[in-house]
């Protein structure tokens, strides 16, 4: 066992532990391989936006004589044009251009690249907030109410949406917000056949109470959130 772990063939545990990231992965066989995908991961990568690792297989490909054809520089230049490089800098962490993405992925390498954390951290309340006083005029001038309590249950549907769909996944929760919109619509024609007349359509707001409750025991993560293994 120490000496297969202490091999430097076929040694790639460094390249399977940042499987976990998410990152593709390329793997070369050969020194043309090695030359030619290095071209193709870094393309891949900023046209995809997901960043790709290149690695081949060790010890016998970098120890290898032997004959290639080089990519010249007009065929370099096709293959990464210069709109993707400057998107992709114009995604990077910037001071001068400060993303919320950024600061909520890593805050601390926000702060080294001179990133004002707490005033992101600051704007995304009063943004949050100025947006839930927008909708709540909706909402007021739309039922001809205003009241205190008015923005529950839309509160509560909105927050059982996200963690049904997974709590900081756009997508999920838009996701989320349909399936709970389909599933009180067809609560509010079956409710009463279902429960024999018990309960009625105006019971379709425990719909989503129940939704939430299942969610949080069968599936915390919700339906696109990512699971999380959790280390003793």
């Amino acid at each position: 066992l120490a000496a297969q772990g202490l091999s430097i063939f076929g040694d790639h545990q460094d390249v399977m532990a940042a499987r976990t990231t998410g990152f593709a992965i390329l793997s070369s066989a050969s020194v043309q391989e090695a030359h030619d995908f290095a071209l193709i991961a870094q393309q891949a990568t900023l046209k995809s936006r997901i960043p790709f690792i290149h690695f081949f297989d060790g010890f016998r490909t970098s120890h290898e004589v032997n004959k290639l054809e080089l990519l010249s520089d007009e065929q370099i230049r096709k293959m990464i044009p210069d709109e993707f490089v400057f998107a992709h800098r114009k995604r990077a962490l910037n001071p001068d251009q400060p993303f919320i993405r950024g600061t909520a992925q890593n805050p601390d390498v926000a702060k080294l690249m001179g990133v004002n954390v707490n005033h992101i951290i600051s704007m995304t309340f009063v943004i949050g907030s100025a947006l839930g006083a927008v909708a709540g005029v909706m909402v007021a001038a739309n039922y001809d109410q205003a009241h205190a309590y008015m923005g529950f249950m839309i509160g509560l549907k909105a927050f059982t949406a996200a963690v049904l769909g997974g709590i900081g996944n756009l997508g999920g929760a838009v996701l989320g917000g349909l399936l709970l919109g389909v599933i009180e619509s067809l609560g509010a024609g079956y409710l009463g056949d279902l429960t024999g007349g018990v309960l009625g359509s105006h019971y379709k707001d425990i719909l989503a109470f129940v939704v939430l409750i299942l969610v949080l025991v069968f599936r915390p993560s919700g339906l696109m959130g990512e699971r999380v293994a959790e280390r003793a």
